[in-house]
């Protein structure tokens, strides 16, 4: 079996830490966090110097440093007790990037997982960057459609270590810095809406969490309604957006309240469970939930 596993990079789930001054993050303090990436681009590049000896007629290449920049389209996100977010001057960061793999199965393991962990397939692949000496290069809003509808965020990093793992149990979205703080977390589909397929985005809070609301926009369907519904832990929940059918090519939305509890460590994704072939979907859509730590 091949010790490959694939990762889509617009699956990543990044979150942004201030610097202590030993340059490690400060976990209790996030800048943002839970924000699935529209738009990724993980740089690297070595700096080099060439050196040419007397009488040598070609020069030696030495490299002397490294560069990771990273590009990320990101939803706009405003804490509306402090305003918007823009990187300081020399201020030092930390950036986590976290990818999940679903679909692998343990040998043996049946398809659909009734038993997984945490919602997770047995066997389930994780993998984590974390760059440090993160400085911030521009920051940019960029307001053109359904996906992008973003922050364009660019940053410099000194370097990056990495991990993987395949324990759900070692993954998780970071909490709001205080408790009862509504945090904001993204949903994206890039194409037609097909049904029992999942949107993309995938998130885990360590503490029992509330579903406080979620709007869908997206091109709707022509001649029928589309419904996507919240899973918890692989199971559907009473939790869901109907989207009416409506005009060609013209962005639509809905929006609900809800107040549904997530329990610690429940993986969250929303399920597309009705709405027409793929002749007539609904296609490229965001949902923006909101949920609260449960105090």
């Amino acid at each position: 079996m091949s010790d490959y596993e694939p990762f889509c990079l617009y699956e990543a789930v990044l979150t942004l830490y201030p610097a202590a001054a030993d340059g490690r993050a400060i976990t209790g303090a996030a800048v943002w966090w839970g924000a699935v990436a529209n738009g990724l681009r993980l740089g690297f590049e070595l700096e080099a110097v060439t050196l040419m000896g007397s009488g040598e007629r070609y020069g030696t290449s030495r490299h002397v440093d490294e560069q990771h920049v990273i590009e990320v389209d990101r939803t706009w996100i405003v804490r509306t007790s402090a305003g918007d977010f823009r990187p300081g001057r020399n201020q030092q960061y930390v950036l986590e990037i976290v990818w999940t793999a679903m679909g692998k199965r343990a040998p043996g393991q049946p398809a659909g997982n009734p038993a997984g962990v945490g919602g997770f397939p047995v066997g389930g692949q994780w993998y984590r960057r974390t760059y440090y000496g993160v400085t911030g290069r521009t920051a940019n809003w960029d307001s053109r459609g359904v996906l992008e509808l973003a922050a364009r965020q660019s940053w410099r990093a000194q370097r990056y270590d990495e991990a993987v793992g395949n324990s759900a149990g070692a993954i998780y979205t970071p909490l709001p810095p205080a408790t009862g703080d509504e945090q904001p977390v993204g949903f994206f589909r890039e194409n037609a809406f097909i049904v029992g397929e999942y949107l993309l985005g995938v998130y885990r809070w360590p503490a029992a969490t509330l579903v406080t609301v979620a709007r869908l926009v997206a091109f709707p369907s022509q001649g029928t309604a589309t419904t996507i519904t919240l899973e918890v832990n692989g199971s559907l929940t009473p939790v869901t957006l109907t989207l009416p059918s409506g005009p060609a090519n013209v962005e639509a939305a809905v929006e609900a309240p809800f107040s549904y509890g997530i329990p610690p460590g429940a993986t969250v994704r929303w399920k597309i469970t009705a709405g027409p072939g793929p002749e007539d979907a609904a296609w490229v859509a965001a949902v923006m939930m909101g949920v609260r730590q449960v105090s």
